[in-house]
């Protein structure tokens, strides 16, 4: 199971101090065997204070979403709406949170879930039987991009090459599963090409 990767960011120059209490606080959030502090490559971006927008920025990366969280205290705000703004110039998706907001909490909780789920995946296959109508403006996926963002593979398998299902038997899988139910309203949709 991999953890979220939160980057903490103060003014140059800051003790260790004020990292060691950015790194209790975010663990309020999130429990510390879920959090992995790194200085490349964050998920979160956590702002402690003020004159950190150099190094926030030049850890972003085109094409990925980042989360930002600010607090009340040492221009944690300040730095983290100058770099919200650069991230909008620059098409970089992200969102920026209070720290201490209720919601907050929950928020990064789903956005590990989100990531861990994101991560299961990596390395799957897709299957698409037939192909998506022309009438389908919006449907249609290209699947390098869907290996790029999201590490699947697309099987496609056209219409023609496959078996018509009325000719199946009915799956006895499927009835085991519904036995409850009517076996004979399951007599067309338990028809499966196996």
């Amino acid at each position: 199971m991999s953890r979220l990767r939160v980057k903490l960011l103060a003014y140059r120059g800051a003790d260790e101090a004020c990292y060691t209490e950015g790194k209790e606080k975010f663990g309020r959030l999130l429990e510390p065997q879920h959090v992995e502090f790194v200085d490349q490559q964050p998920e979160v971006l956590f702002f402690l204070s003020g004159g950190s927008e150099r190094g926030a920025a030049a850890c972003l990366e085109a094409g990925r979403f980042y989360l930002f969280l600010a607090c009340q205290e040492g221009n944690s705000y300040a730095a983290a709406l100058e770099v919200k703004a650069y991230c909008e110039q620059q098409g970089i998706r992200s969102v920026l949170l209070d720290y201490a907001e209720h919601g907050t909490r929950g928020f990064v909780r789903h956005l590990y879930a989100v990531l861990q789920g994101l991560q299961r995946l990596q390395g799957q296959r897709l299957g698409l039987l037939g192909n998506v109508s022309d009438w389908l403006i919006a449907s249609n996926i290209a699947p390098e991009l869907l290996q790029k963002r999201l590490g699947i593979r697309l099987i496609q398998a056209a219409w023609e090459t496959l078996p018509d299902y009325r000719d199946q038997p009915v799956s006895e899988e499927l009835l085991r599963t519904f036995q409850q139910e009517d076996p004979t309203s399951l007599a067309e949709t338990g028809k499966v090409c196996t």
